[in-house]
């Protein structure tokens, strides 16, 4: 298990905190319907039997992220918010491509997808079309200006 620091539980704690509070405020906004196109990918057809901080802890023991990766996710989730407001069962899977992401976008090494589509329970396809759907609703700006 990977050494997790202070600012890691912290870090840790604002992502998934910051999750749990949108998905609260968001629980009955409708979409427009030029975003269902692509959000609709990130949508489960129940929610997930794991809490987000259960899930959370799973990815960080995988996918052996530094904390600028949780940064940038932690950015991406609030971009992607104010552009497509994120709803419980959809909070999982953003939770997992916005670290995904930030790890592709930050670091010269990742594992193949099907690694990671091992680790959060997505098939391989999904996976690629969660990640180019993310892509696209943050209009491909991924790069952070000023980190935490």
């Amino acid at each position: 298990m990977p050494n997790v620091s202070l600012f890691d539980r912290w870090l840790e704690m604002n992502i998934v905190t910051l999750l749990n509070d949108v998905c609260e405020r968001n629980e009955n906004v409708i979409y427009p319907e030029r975003l269902m196109m692509y959000g609709e990918l990130f949508k489960c057809i129940d929610s997930p039997s794991i809490s987000l901080e259960a899930y959370f802890s799973r990815l960080n023991q995988y996918m052996n992220c530094d904390e600028h990766i949780y940064e940038t996710a932690f950015e991406y989730v609030q971009r992607l918010n104010q552009i497509y407001p994120i709803q419980r069962l959809y909070a999982h899977k953003i939770l997992f491509v916005s670290i995904l992401i930030a790890k592709k976008f930050e670091e010269d090494f990742i594992e193949r997808n099907d690694y990671y589509a091992q680790i959060s329970g997505i098939s391989s396809e999904d996976l690629m079309q969660l990640e180019v759907a993310f892509c696209f609703l943050l209009k491909f700006k991924l790069y952070i200006n000023n980190k935490i």
